[in-house]
């Protein structure tokens, strides 16, 4: 009699250690129903200073937890941007075959979350940062077929501004029609084109790409540094010309280097760009307009810091027609006392 008293008084305790057991497991973190206020995807279990921040801790559990049909749908239909962007990235470092269903079904995912890597935090939205992960993969994530059809709706659908469109209209370079749809992409305000559209070499173009580069003093305050507000496309403009060298952009080229040789504060990179678009020219122009930058303006003491930005492209690019003007000019120092 005691026995059996002992045995059920077993089972007893046994079934309420299972349904505590069951009762933590359902108070798990429900990453799919349970928005997370903070929004952010830990891409590291550390916060930089020691410490494990407690998101990653929860969003860990879960990534180690779920199935591929779990991702699927945290992917889908979570609450937190961050965790659709999570789980995304969790299927395609799987390679899943879900991600080309997922990619096009969240194409206009403009929904914002931050990013942190250790003590660094950045902005991005969802359908962005899953276009990233897919071309950050070491391998091509989809078929051919597959990725000129993202492409296609990426360039030639309406309501995507917040994409980048260069590298699939890049792609696209032999599909009927991107012409003029980037043509059109441009004029409307979207960046980083005028590569694409320099590629044609349709002259009606010159004035495009001579506006472009005028915008210079766009998103400066009167001594030339950066303020707020949207910047101009010059930089952008000079990319495109190393493309396409045509004589209607030497007077602009002359024109930005004057503007550059006036600012208080020089972009460097622009010079470094506008330095490599002239010499692209290798022609007795492009050899004076170094000349006379160095020679007889003040381009030995802006364009010698942080470092010679003539002499560095040309190590970059060796042509011999201007060695004689590194051999003469690549070696001045900056002095700070002038300024």
């Amino acid at each position: 009699m005691r026995s059996g008293a002992l045995v059920i008084a077993l089972v007893m305790l046994f079934s309420a250690f299972t349904s505590v057991a069951q009762n933590a497991k359902d108070r798990e973190p429900n990453i799919l129903e349970s928005p997370d206020s903070s929004n952010v995807y830990y891409l590291y279990g550390s916060d930089g200073w020691g410490g494990v921040p407690e998101g990653w801790t929860i969003q860990d559990r879960y990534l180690k937890n779920a199935k591929e049909s779990d991702l699927e749908q945290t992917a889908l239909h979570s609450r937190t941007p961050a965790y659709r962007a999570m789980a995304y990235h969790a299927l395609a470092s799987k390679r899943s075959k879900r991600c080309y269903d997922l990619l096009l079904d969240r194409l206009r995912d403009t929904s914002t979350f931050m990013i942190a890597a250790f003590d660094c935090y950045y902005e991005h939205n969802v359908a962005s940062f899953m276009l990233d992960v897919t071309s950050d993969a070491e391998r091509p994530l989809f078929t051919e077929a597959q990725q000129r059809h993202i492409d296609s709706v990426i360039v030639f659908s309406e309501g995507l501004d917040h994409l980048n469109k260069y590298a699939p209209a890049s792609r696209l370079n032999d599909m009927d029609g991107l012409y003029e749809r980037v043509k059109e992409l441009h004029l409307a305000g979207t960046p980083y084109l005028l590569t694409i559209i320099a590629e044609y070499r349709n002259e009606d173009d010159i004035p495009l790409l001579i506006a472009a580069l005028r915008e210079y003093e766009k998103g400066l305050d009167h001594k030339g540094a950066n303020s707020a507000g949207p910047k101009g496309r010059t930089n952008d403009a000079l990319n495109a010309l190393m493309i396409w060298q045509h004589d209607a952009f030497m007077p602009v080229l002359e024109e930005l280097r004057d503007f550059e040789l006036s600012r208080r504060y020089i972009d460097y990179y622009r010079v470094k760009m506008l330095f490599k678009v002239v010499m692209s020219y290798d022609n007795e122009w492009a050899y004076n307009f170094i000349e006379e930058t160095f020679g007889k303006m003040n381009g030995k003491n802006k364009f010698s810091y942080p470092e010679n930005l003539f002499k560095a492209y040309y190590e970059e690019e060796e042509l011999p027609r201007f060695r004689p003007l590194v051999d003469k000019y690549g070696e001045e120092p900056f002095d700070w006392r002038a300024y």
